[in-house]
């Protein structure tokens, strides 16, 4: 009995571990709740509300502090067929507070008994602008919120049977002031292989990105030039407590955990046989 038990919780930790769950771990994750972004129509641009101080996510802004943010495209690809095409990710700050609350990046919006009312988490703006630019930071006037751009999209699959996911992680800066975009593209190919690239690059967007979600609500901005189909849009935010302490396990601190696990049961066998 007692060799079963060891062996159930031996194989119950290498699930979590395996699976990326760690014990402690802190994170959010998110996905758009409506006016969905599957569909990235070159005539609009999109922002996406992020506000995490609600009970059902429980971001507590006093006690926590964001120390990465993942930003997931699945099964994206150019519709249009034309690869030179982009799409333009930025961070909107709020158009100013309305007694003391928070309002939209373009001002918009009534407060109802307290609580903001908008259409959705999703806004779109018609965009009819031709050529490649940036919605946001081209109508970045004084009636709109600030505007930062977080990096640009660009040679998108054009071939809607090698669709390709594209996972982007926003990291703060250190010693230069820039934060980090790391960009992972995993396309298939014809064989049925996969490849995966990497590119890291430098961002001062990114600094605004983390100094605007401090209180736990701000906008991503999505500008498509031209049309981009995907399954799903999803964000995940990692926390630390206030003194920098990451709640997500280190690697060397899980294999330790699963090598005294093994011990465990390993002794467990010896002593029971």
């Amino acid at each position: 009995m007692m060799k079963k038990l060891l062996t159930l919780l031996l194989s119950g930790a290498m699930v979590f571990i395996l699976n990326g769950v760690g014990f402690g771990a802190d994170y959010i994750f998110l996905e758009p709740n409506d006016n969905d972004i599957f569909d990235l129509d070159h005539e609009s641009a999109y922002s996406w509300e992020i506000n995490m101080t609600g009970t059902e996510i429980g971001y507590d802004p006093d006690k926590e502090y964001i120390t990465s943010m993942v930003l997931t495209f699945n099964d994206i690809y150019d519709n249009s067929g034309d690869s030179q095409n982009k799409i333009y990710l930025s961070v909107l700050g709020s158009a100013g507070e309305a007694s003391g609350k928070i309002k939209d990046w373009d001002g918009l919006g009534s407060y109802e008994a307290d609580k903001f009312v908008r259409n959705g988490d999703v806004d779109s703006y018609n965009d009819n602008q031709s050529g490649y630019v940036n919605y946001f930071t081209s109508n970045n006037d004084f009636d709109n919120g600030d505007v930062s751009e977080l990096y640009v999209i660009e040679s998108v699959s054009t071939n809607r049977y090698r669709k390709e996911d594209i996972e982007i992680t926003f990291t703060p800066g250190t010693s230069d002031g820039n934060g980090t975009v790391t960009i992972v593209r995993t396309k298939p190919n014809y064989d049925g292989t996969t490849t995966t690239t990497t590119d890291t690059v430098s961002s001062l967007g990114v600094e605004n990105l983390f100094a605007w979600a401090e209180d736990g609500i701000f906008e991503l901005g999505f500008d498509p030039d031209c049309h981009f189909i995907n399954s799903g849009i999803s964000l995940m935010i990692y926390t630390s407590d206030s003194m920098g302490v990451s709640h997500a396990p280190e690697p060397e601190t899980l294999v330790l955990f699963g090598l005294g696990l093994l011990g465990a049961s390993a002794f467990g066998r010896k002593r029971f046989s």
